[in-house]
């Protein structure tokens, strides 16, 4: 009886080992692109490192440039991106989109007069706008504006308190965070000048890692876990973009 016990228990401990062992085994670690000096970008890249860590898997997030990091994604050279709009499939086929939308963007005006509402962005023609350098639809939205630029949000929000130019022209998220912590009385323009969702993509060589990844933010979704996780890691990064 006492033999009997002791090869149960030593079956039980080898059935253990190689379960350890097989799940273990499936544990891959992977590298998407975000959109380097992006925060919300970034906020992305934490949040799905979280949905990956649920997954059993490790997720590397490397910061670079927006049309750089497609193409390496697409040939495979890195396994995804954190954050695209649905339409990224049409251009890099190699990128399979996650039907699940992890955050939005929307491009918004913040400036300093109150009740202010534009309908259609001509209306900016007679003022003088501040964008950011790199950014290419508000680069090529202001062409043939009067415009300054700044290399960088800080830089752009000075400019806008000193009064330099009268519309500074960005992120609506990032926007919105800088109204929080200044204490100059800015005002967010409605309605955004443009909004769409924002979409995890993976190269088509790991597939199988969309119905995994559906399925698990689609539940936090519904919780509202997965708009909570990418808020709560936009707020910390943000905090750093306008020192007290």
């Amino acid at each position: 009886m006492r033999l009997c016990k002791l090869n149960i228990i030593f079956h039980l401990i080898v059935c253990g080992v190689i379960w350890l062992v097989s799940h273990t085994a499936r544990a891959e670690s992977y590298v998407f692109a975000a959109i380097a000096k992006n925060p919300y970008q970034q906020a992305l890249g934490k949040s799905l490192q979280t949905i990956f860590q649920r997954l059993g898997h490790d997720l590397k997030v490397r910061a670079l440039p927006s049309k750089r990091a497609l193409l390496l994604a697409n040939i495979g050279e890195l396994d995804g991106e954190v954050g695209r709009v649905a339409q990224t499939s049409s251009l890099y086929p190699n990128l399979i989109q996650v039907p699940v939308a992890i955050g939005q963007f929307e491009a918004a005006a913040i400036g300093k007069k109150a009740n202010e509402r534009f309908e259609n962005f001509e209306q900016f023609k007679p003022y003088k706008l501040g964008i950011l350098r790199g950014v290419v639809w508000s680069e090529k939205k202001t062409v043939g504006y009067t415009r300054l630029i700044a290399d960088d949000m800080a830089a752009m929000i000075r400019m806008l308190q000193a009064d330099r130019f009268d519309y500074g022209l960005g992120d609506r998220n990032i926007l919105a965070h800088i109204k929080k912590m200044t204490d100059a009385q800015f005002y967010i323009l409605e309605p955004p000048i443009f909004h769409f969702d924002l979409f995890p993509f993976v190269n088509k060589k790991h597939q199988e890692l969309i119905p995994l990844l559906q399925k698990t933010m689609q539940k936090m979704k519904e919780t509202g876990e997965l708009q909570k996780l990418v808020e709560d890691n936009f707020s910390l990064i943000i905090q750093n973009i306008i020192k007290p």
